[in-house]
């Protein structure tokens, strides 16, 4: 019957889509007579306006990148210049490895790494062969011109230059292009003590290197050095190892092709090529590098009968398909998103048994009070800990300790939620991240002593909570880590003081 019924329905398509199929004949004719227009126009087109093209996109990139990176090299010689950096550096030997000195340096570095927006500031000291940078709090090791990491450094500094760019692979980190630009540190002789230095993100410093393919032929750019060693290219994944003169489009050609090119306006080539049509290339005086552009279309002339193909019956779905079903699968597809964007972070944030914050919360609104100084005005951190909940879940059942740490979240909630941030660490444990003057501390701990001796569940009866408290007012020298652990110092005093005086055993029997 199937068969049948799908034989009807073939028949009435033929009888009543007569229309139809003149239309979808006439719009398939048009399509391939555009396509058979454009393919021809492109493929006698591609070599002339080639050479034009590579010539064009190296000006232009050759400008997008010097101009960022002379902004850069600007904004690492302001640091460089900076009186307290270089009063830091003169004091340096007489105060090495002081932790104070240190606090002061990752401050100032710190300061210029959020002012300028840069992932990390370095200084290399040329007195003590230290490496200190602003995201590692300070010194974060010894320089040596045995290791291969610090040898740029030695020659930097006995090269007589003032700046100097490196652009490199961070293989074993987190698989991205990063370029330092550094600058010499002088003391009023002249003699180097330090070199400065800002680390970028490739994407931030080059946003302009991003190539799509042209209707006349594919770009490519490459940065090398001088022995054809590709250091970033746009036709290479990130990291790949690459030689031009080895295994790469110049392997016709020698190295000496491309000396002297920092002496003239560049050069094009043409001919002997592998894989390319064109190729323009350039120096990078700033960055002390080669920039090669290539085009090439070959791969657009084999790719037109492909090419072909797909826009006509890709222009054929588009024209019965995409129209009916995009705005319903985007819908659908964002929808689903939401919802799950909104589960899991219900299930970050928030304790599933209580519905107050959670350990990965409380460490989020740590850091955030560690780094805004208004919100570590009059901070209290109260550590709270259940007493005798293992006892209660042995004796009672685990439903009587559920009951009892969701009646404790309630009595926390209700005496600290006004002040600030409520937070289940652990299985019995609890923390309040608080703004209290410290005059009004004791008021409300004797407040929760109140609210959890009225308590009572249907199973958990009664319900018993250490506590320990530390105020940023007291220790005022004190980081929110180390008020952390002055708290939970007090809890543990306090819960040892009430088992001194109750048996473990007899919790809520």
């Amino acid at each position: 019957m199937d068969k049948e019924h799908d034989i009807d329905i073939d028949a009435e398509i033929k009888n009543s889509g007569n229309l139809i199929k003149l239309v979808f004949v006439i719009l398939i004719i048009m399509l391939i007579g555009i396509c058979i227009a454009y393919s021809w126009i492109t493929m006698s087109n591609m070599r002339r306006y080639g050479a034009d093209v590579s010539a064009l996109v190296s000006e232009r990139v050759e400008d997008s990148i010097e101009l960022p990176l002379e902004s850069a090299l600007n904004t690492t010689r302001a640091v460089a210049r900076d009186d307290r950096i270089r009063r830091w550096i003169l004091e340096e030997e007489d105060t090495f490895r002081s932790k104070e000195h240190e606090e002061m340096l990752a401050k100032y570095l710190n300061e210029y790494s959020i002012q300028k927006n840069v992932m990390r500031i370095l200084l290399l000291s040329a007195k003590t062969s230290s490496y200190y940078a602003s995201d590692l709090g300070g010194y974060n090791r010894g320089l040596s011109r045995d290791n291969e990491r610090d040898k740029w450094f030695y020659e930097f500094v006995e090269s007589g230059r003032e700046d100097r760019v490196n652009i490199e692979f961070d293989e074993d980190g987190e698989n991205e292009i990063r370029v330092f630009t550094n600058h010499l540190v002088t003391d009023d002789d002249g003699n180097v003590i330090a070199v400065v230095g800002m680390r970028f993100n490739l994407d931030e410093i080059f946003p302009a290197l991003a190539f799509e393919t042209s209707v006349f032929t594919q770009l490519g750019a490459w940065f090398s050095d001088e022995d054809g060693n590709v250091i970033y290219s746009t036709m290479l994944e990130k990291g790949e190892k690459h030689n031009l003169f080895k295994d790469g489009f110049l392997k016709n050609y020698d190295k000496s092709i491309i000396k002297g090119v920092e002496k003239k306006d560049g050069i094009l080539l043409d001919k002997d090529l592998a894989g390319v049509d064109q190729c323009k290339i350039s120096y990078l005086p700033t960055a002390n590098l080669y920039l090669m552009v290539t085009s090439n279309s070959e791969q657009m002339r084999s790719a037109e009968g492909k090419a072909l193909f797909i826009m006509m019956f890709g222009a054929i779905i588009m024209i019965f398909l995409v129209m009916l079903l995009v705005k319903n699968i985007l819908t659908l597809y964002q929808n689903e998103i939401l919802k799950y964007v909104k589960i899991q972070k219900d299930m970050t944030y928030k304790d599933a048994l209580t519905g107050i914050g959670s350990r990965h919360a409380y460490k989020e609104r740590l850091y955030k009070i560690r780094d805004d100084p208004n919100l570590s005005e009059n901070l209290v951190v109260v550590e709270l800990d259940i007493n005798g909940l293992k006892e209660v879940n042995d004796n009672l059942g685990h439903e009587a300790g559920d009951e009892l740490i969701c009646g404790a979240s309630e009595c926390i909630v209700s005496v600290f939620e006004e002040y600030g941030k409520c937070f289940r660490v652990g299985g019995d444990e609890f923390v309040a991240l608080v703004s209290i003057p410290t005059k009004k501390i004791k008021d409300i701990m004797m407040k929760l002593d109140r609210v959890i001796e009225k308590w009572s569940g249907e199973k958990a009866k009664t319900m018993s909570i250490s506590k320990g408290y530390a105020a940023s007012e007291e220790f005022p020298d004190h980081t929110p880590e180390e008020l952390v652990k002055e708290a939970d110092k007090r809890m543990y005093e306090d819960k040892a003081e009430y088992y001194k005086t109750h048996d473990r055993r007899r919790q809520n029997r």
